[in-house]
């Protein structure tokens, strides 16, 4: 009976350590020691590290999107992003509208849980918008007229947010 009270209590203590481990909550310790220049819009939408981290940055966008100045900060990127995809893409520059647009997706990944937290329909029609912007992008040979019009609705749906929070 001994012996099955110290086995319990060694289980016990096992299951609360790997418990203790999976906590999502906590940053990685990875996340606080690479330098800010991976900037993945996973990473930024997986750490949950305080500002001071986010300000130390290189990259001045990544501030805490959750704060009015930033959000507005986080637009006016998008927007010019966005812009920049439209001008390769009327060039039929691809290459460089691919590379434009990953720029996109990473600005996105900073403000896309404030514009969901003030508005569910603004942040699904840009979600709609920047996939169809995105797999027009990824085909083997991307339609101009299509991927215009991608880009188009994208830019309008920022657009219409961008007003609805002034």
């Amino acid at each position: 009976m001994v012996r099955l009270n110290g086995i319990l209590a060694a289980g016990v203590l096992s299951f609360l350590v790997l418990t203790g481990c999976n906590d999502t909550n906590k940053p990685a310790a990875s996340d606080t020691t690479t330098p800010p220049a991976a900037t993945s819009a996973s990473d930024t939408k997986a750490a949950d590290t305080p500002a001071t981290d986010t300000k130390s940055s290189t990259d001045t966008k990544a501030t805490d999107a959750k704060t009015p100045v930033d959000a507005k900060a986080g637009f006016a990127s998008l927007q010019e992003v966005t812009s920049s995809v439209q001008k390769s893409v009327e060039a039929g520059k691809f290459d460089d509208a691919k590379k434009e647009f990953e720029k996109f997706e990473q600005a996105w990944g900073q403000v896309e849980d404030g514009v969901k937290a003030k508005s569910a329909d603004s942040y699904k029609q840009i979600e709609e918008a920047a996939d169809k912007v995105s797999d027009s992008l990824k085909a083997a040979k991307p339609d101009k007229a299509k991927t215009t019009a991608a880009v188009d609705a994208l830019s309008k749906s920022l657009d219409t947010y961008a007003k609805s929070v002034k």
